[in-house]
């Protein structure tokens, strides 16, 4: 938010920038474990919360811009790849096996209904719209769309192509996908349909 990055380059690690991503100083939070971070996200309505999922499943959550760290759950579902905070700080989390999960409070998880186009149960990564934190869009063979914080989901771009990395842009109804194919795509009416970018 306002040129403000954290990411997680390694085991028990976290690097913050304020200057856009210019440049980054290594965090070793109080309470984080020495093990990979395998998803972060910062609540939209207050950016000194967030939270970390581990590789080994285990949620953890920061109230303090990421000084410190408390466990929440030792576990989501299979090994949990994604996580987003949707609006009335609502979580989904999601692996590549079991599927996504729901939780208001990130101790207890809700698995969902959730199948991916092709049957199974893939989730790879979340974006949430910033002009309406109930709309949440999700990678997985192709790219699917839920209007209620991850409840329901529906098709937006059907594809025999797994898809990773999906995000906005700042402010805008405006969003990029990427296909393990190579291929990049664009969305101007916030993830309901998809252009092949050439």
């Amino acid at each position: 938010k306002n040129g403000n990055y954290l990411v997680s380059p390694g085991q028990g690690v976290l690097a913050a920038s304020s200057d856009g991503g210019k440049s980054w100083r290594e965090l070793h939070p109080r309470g984080l474990p020495n093990l990979e971070v395998t998803a972060l996200a910062i609540n939209p309505t207050n950016s000194r919360a967030l939270y970390a999922v581990l590789r080994s499943g285990a949620v953890y959550r920061s109230t303090d811009s990421a000084g410190s760290f408390q466990l929440l759950s030792s576990k989501i579902g299979g090994t949990p790849w994604a996580l987003a905070i949707t609006g009335n700080s609502q979580l989904i989390g999601g692996n590549m096996s079991t599927g996504s999960y729901l939780s208001t409070n990130g101790k207890a998880w809700q698995h969902t209904a959730f199948v991916d186009p092709r049957g199974t149960y893939m989730v790879m990564e979340l974006a949430v719209d910033p002009t309406n934190l109930n709309h949440v869009l999700m990678t997985s063979f192709g790219i699917v769309s839920s209007t209620d914080s991850g409840k329901s989901w529906r098709v937006a771009l059907k594809s025999k192509v797994m898809f990773g990395p999906i995000a906005y842009a700042p402010g805008a109804r405006i969003s990029y996908a990427v296909g393990f194919d190579g291929s990049f795509w664009r969305s101007s009416d916030g993830g309901n349909s998809w252009t092949k970018v050439p």
